[in-house]
């Protein structure tokens, strides 16, 4: 089979990855959604889904991390320089991602506005809780990542869409 067919779709050109524009990046971020949070302590990685508010003309995220009192969370937040937060979307027609890269920092409920409360309201909260502890005994803290570096990639056909 030649390399550019997809299996199992005979005479079908596998999708090829590029670069997405500034505007694609933010409209595809959009203002909140989840996402995957990565951050290391020494040689440990440490990677948690999370839920994520975003302002563009700010190029900041807004991130509602939830621990209990035995979590290692807090602990890989103090210690990592720099934390990724990997947002994607894998579809059969389309793979979109973008990285944010910068610092992690906790941002005290002195700081928290209207606007920010608004923003964090984008953020799209899982179905599901993954705390064994009940919910009542998990504390959340807002954590804001300043944008250093904004990338996205994606898929497109033989005919560039």
């Amino acid at each position: 089979m030649p390399h550019d067919e997809t299996p199992g779709e005979e005479g079908s050109p596998e999708p090829r990855p590029v670069e997405m524009s500034p505007a694609e990046v933010d409209s595809f971020v959009g203002v909140g959604g989840s996402g995957v949070l990565a951050l290391a302590r020494d040689d440990t990685p440490y990677a948690i889904p999370v839920s994520y508010g975003y302002e563009p003309g700010e190029e900041r995220f807004f991130l509602r991390l939830g621990q209990a009192d035995d979590s290692e969370k807090p602990n890989f937040v103090r210690s990592s320089a720099a934390a990724r937060l990997v947002i994607y979307a894998d579809r059969p027609t389309e793979a979109r991602s973008v990285v944010a890269k910068g610092p992690l920092d906790e941002l005290p409920r002195e700081q928290l506005t209207p606007d920010l409360v608004e923003t964090l309201s984008h953020a799209q909260l899982p179905r599901f809780e993954l705390w064994t502890q009940p919910k009542a005994d998990v504390g959340f803290t807002i954590y804001t990542l300043y944008v250093r570096e904004l990338t996205g990639r994606k898929t497109v056909g033989e005919d560039g869409v």
